[in-house]
């Protein structure tokens, strides 16, 4: 539990209010084990993942069956069919888990909307969320600027100038 208290969306949060917000915001934490899946993007899900433990990936199932890797999941990593990169079909889209998991989910509803005390630390949550979306804004912002090369070697100079930075 004290896992998901330490970091980036639950910083400047004491352990007192982590445990009130948790509960008001009506979350839970589940255990999956490898190779289980945790959540499918198309299911229509209203809540956010946020991982504990363990590592997973976000997946997409083609039609042809292959499997192709979006994004690796580690602990502190948000994901949910609300925060995801729109498609016009998120069929086939699934988070599973490559290792043992633990992940606390928090409806979607709840983070948006102030509780009735309007708590400090809500806002601070919310504040929080914010500032790790941005992050995943401009993280996949540079992930495009190196695809939109021409040449390997462009998209090699493009990155590795990016990790200079």
């Amino acid at each position: 539990m004290t896992d998901f208290f330490q970091k980036n969306l639950f910083k400047n949060i004491s352990l007192d209010e982590y445990k009130h917000l948790i509960s008001c915001m009506e979350g839970r934490i589940k255990t999956f084990r490898p190779d289980e899946t945790i959540c499918c993007y198309d299911s229509g899900s209203q809540e956010i993942g946020i991982i504990g433990r363990g590592r997973a990936s976000v997946v997409r199932f083609e039609y042809n069956g292959a499997r192709t890797i979006l994004e690796q999941l580690v602990p502190q990593s948000i994901f949910g069919s609300m925060l995801s990169y729109e498609s016009s079909d998120q069929t086939g889209v699934s988070v599973i888990c490559d290792t043992e998991c633990d992940v606390l989910f928090i409806k979607y509803d709840r983070i948006c909307a102030s509780c009735a005390n309007a708590c400090a630390f809500h806002h601070q949550l919310t504040r929080n969320l914010i500032d790790l979306i941005s992050c995943r804004a401009r993280d996949l912002s540079r992930r495009v600027e190196v695809l939109s090369q021409r040449t390997i070697r462009d998209k090699l100079m493009c990155f590795f100038s990016q990790q200079a930075v």
